[in-house]
């Protein structure tokens, strides 16, 4: 006989317990992959929905709006502070 807790092989009742638990947690990961893919498509309609708008509004091809980083909402602005001390030094 084995001594406890030494490599022993696993008796029915924890493989069922991991069985159980190994199910579980791949149903909540099937969950959140669905809960995420349907966000990605809410988004990504949502994103289409508003360049179908602007596409609308912008006026004729070839005319931009207004250009420089105060249109871009993607750059950071730069602090007052920074950019006077930047240009300081």
């Amino acid at each position: 006989c084995l001594p406890a807790g030494k490599n022993r092989p696993l008796d029915a009742e924890e493989l069922d317990f991991l069985d159980n638990l190994a199910e579980a947690e791949a149903v909540r990961l099937r969950a959140q992959q669905a809960e995420e893919a349907a966000e990605l498509a809410e988004f990504r309609q949502g994103r289409a929905q508003q360049q179908a708008e602007g596409e609308q509004l912008a006026g004729p091809p070839g005319v931009t709006a207004a250009a420089g980083p105060e249109a871009d909402p993607v750059l950071p602005q730069p602090h007052q502070e920074h950019s006077a001390a930047a240009a300081t030094k």
